[in-house]
């Protein structure tokens, strides 16, 4: 591939995974469809899901990346990550418990899966999390969680893994459509 294939997305980072492989890859909705851009550990930890970037790549190889003026639904959903995702549960509205228990879940999800999930939320109740899955629309993502729960970990939740991965419409874009649909109430408190 020469460098006259270069193409140029700009776009929203719906989405970031590991592929079979654990390489990085960002999802970036850009012009109605979702391009996959292989990147490096270090932009992977430094951007985060509804970041806009433009990115030049051949194939889903990077060759550039470079932040891009934030749209109003980017700049809310990052106020959302940055203001409401830290804090304690118990100091959530129910509002905000919609959509930060599902968004740890997603983030955890993108890192290392079910698996993950499970060891590092150990104080999080299953069911609350199902109940917000549900309350934001997101009720094929719960029936997978629910399957997930009672899957034998040995099997490292491939199929569970495999099944959220490839939901469609995929729970980072439930989340955003939630976020902005009830920013009133998300962000009234602070």
């Amino acid at each position: 591939m020469g460098i006259k294939k270069v193409e140029e997305h700009t776009g929203l980072i719906t989405e970031k995974k590991r592929d079979i492989f654990r390489r990085h890859i960002f999802v970036i909705k850009s012009a109605g469809q979702n391009i996959s851009v292989i990147v490096g550990k270090g932009l992977f930890d430094l951007h985060n899901i509804g970041d806009a970037i433009t990115v030049g790549h051949i194939g889903k190889k990077l060759m550039n990346i470079r932040r891009s003026e934030l749209s109003p639904e980017a700049a809310k959903w990052n106020r959302f990550i940055d203001e409401i995702c830290g804090r304690q549960v118990e100091k959530l509205t129910a509002v905000q418990q919609n959509a930060v228990l599902p968004f740890w879940y997603d983030a955890e999800m993108n890192s290392c899966g079910h698996s993950g999930y499970f060891d590092l939320y150990t104080d999080v109740n299953k069911d609350d999390l199902v109940d917000c899955l549900n309350a934001i629309g997101a009720e094929h993502i719960a029936l997978n969680f629910v399957e997930a729960r009672s899957a034998n970990p040995d099997d490292e939740y491939i199929e569970t893994d495999n099944r959220f991965y490839e939901a469609v419409p995929s729970l980072a874009d439930i989340l955003m459509e939630y976020v902005s649909k009830h920013s009133n109430e998300i962000f009234e408190e602070i």
